[in-house]
């Protein structure tokens, strides 16, 4: 409903496939159509215009179902394996915007699944006897972040995680997401990001970090996964929000970027 507070019509701003249509555009196409009606009576264009305060938020039916997700998924949920600590922190992180509390019980059940995932040389895999990997170590560091007690924080191996960090650590200032695995401008953003919450942020882990990522901005303006590779919305978003942990926005364009 964000966009509506502009004065740029609905149809200004619906997905434009260049007459090129893939299998994705196409569900694209069709998710917008199943969701135009909701917005429509809210558009700027619209001589019936209803006010944006008359919105509800569907807070119970929100968080029963999240609640439920904690309960056990279904089959569906097979696929995502190995993003368990997503899972949880999506949850979470909706739950805690919603201003849900846990009761004792419930906190202890979200520690002793988070400490299934963590692994005795540092970081978090996806799921039991999983390789540890940066953006699942992002995922559970920040789940843990919103239970806040601290029986949570005391479950962060904090030694081992900084050393799993400085393994993914690479001489260009880059981070592979795992051991032996692909280079991105993510394990910028989740090493560092989970360096910063664990008060990991040493100098060390820092270094040449902020020339990696300023390499990484193209010609456009936005941020690509690594240096010489087309700028993406997501890359630029995770570049642009680890600048900022490093303190080192003034190294981007951020005319162009803007």
């Amino acid at each position: 409903m964000g966009i509506l507070n502009g004065n740029v019509p609905l149809s200004n701003l619906r997905f434009n496939d260049d007459h090129l249509p893939t299998d994705t555009s196409i569900d694209q196409k069709r998710t917008e159509e199943s969701v135009l009606e909701k917005f429509v009576p809210y558009a700027p264009n619209n001589v019936r215009k209803l006010s944006l305060e008359s919105i509800e938020l569907n807070r119970d039916k929100h968080v029963a179902y999240l609640k439920k997700g904690l309960q056990g998924l279904g089959r569906w949920a097979a696929v995502l394996d190995a993003s368990k600590p997503w899972l949880l922190y999506w949850i979470l992180h909706a739950l805690d915007l919603l201003e849900y509390t846990f009761d004792d019980a419930m906190k202890q059940r979200l520690i002793d699944t988070c400490k299934q995932w963590q692994l005795p040389s540092g970081g978090f895999g996806g799921g039991g006897d999983q390789l540890a990997h940066l953006a699942t170590t992002y995922a559970a560091v920040n789940a843990i972040a919103i239970i806040g007690i601290k029986e949570a924080y005391d479950l962060l191996d904090r030694k081992a995680l900084y050393t799993f960090l400085m393994r993914m650590k690479q001489p260009d200032g880059s981070f592979t997401m795992h051991e032996g695995g692909e280079i991105d401008i993510r394990g910028s953003y989740c090493a560092l990001s989970t360096a910063a919450l664990t008060n990991l942020l040493t100098p060390e882990l820092q270094e040449n970090c902020i020339e990696f990522i300023q390499k990484s901005q193209t010609y456009e303006g936005g941020i690509g996964p690594y240096p010489g590779k087309e700028a993406h919305n997501g890359y630029t978003f995770c570049g642009l929000a680890a600048m900022k942990i490093l303190n080192g926005m003034d190294a981007l364009d951020m005319d162009k970027l803007l």
